[in-house]
């Protein structure tokens, strides 16, 4: 039986907005499915379903509120030479239904 974590979750309505994969958001912001992955892993509302006891068989669930705001942190990172870290990503708004 798979057991379901979230992080931190508010009972707001996240429960009902449209959720995200890791590979649709990789696809969607042009970045690799593993630096999706460790970006939206320990997120506060990212939900965490476990089949077994292996964390490789993990399915993240990102609502899109999450994943907004991954994104615009994403997107205002600077190293610690004040440069931007990513140049483009593209936003969720770009993705045409």
């Amino acid at each position: 039986m798979p057991t379901v974590t979230t992080t931190a979750m508010t009972p707001d309505t996240s429960t009902f907005e449209k959720h995200y994969r890791i590979g649709e958001l990789a696809r969607i912001w042009g970045l690799g499915r593993e630096t999706v992955r460790k970006l939206v892993k320990d997120d506060p509302g990212v939900l965490k379903v476990r089949f077994g006891r292996k964390k490789a068989h993990t399915t993240y669930s990102v609502p899109e509120s999450a994943a907004r705001r991954i994104h615009t942190r994403l997107l205002n990172e600077t190293n610690s030479a004040g440069v931007h870290v990513v140049e483009k990503v593209r936003c969720l708004s770009d993705l045409k239904p």
